[in-house]
């Protein structure tokens, strides 16, 4: 079963949410709004993974659905 990663990264005073390795992506105003809007579209999958990561690109924390391998 494939898993489908988003991630949540700073970029200037806003958030982009985007699915990892994909050209598309939303901007949202507070870091705690990205990752809830991340989540909810995790929450379309079988098994999600939402990672959120620092200016300088490394991990702070990652959410995960009940079934999600690592």
């Amino acid at each position: 079963m494939s898993r489908v990663v988003y991630e949540v990264l700073p970029m200037g005073s806003e958030w982009m949410v985007r699915m990892a390795s994909d050209s598309e992506w939303e901007m949202l105003p507070t870091k705690g709004d990205a990752i809830r809007r991340a989540r909810e579209l995790g929450q379309r999958h079988a098994e999600w993974r939402v990672r959120v990561l620092s200016e300088t690109g490394s991990l702070e924390t990652e959410f995960a659905s009940a079934g999600a391998s690592p």
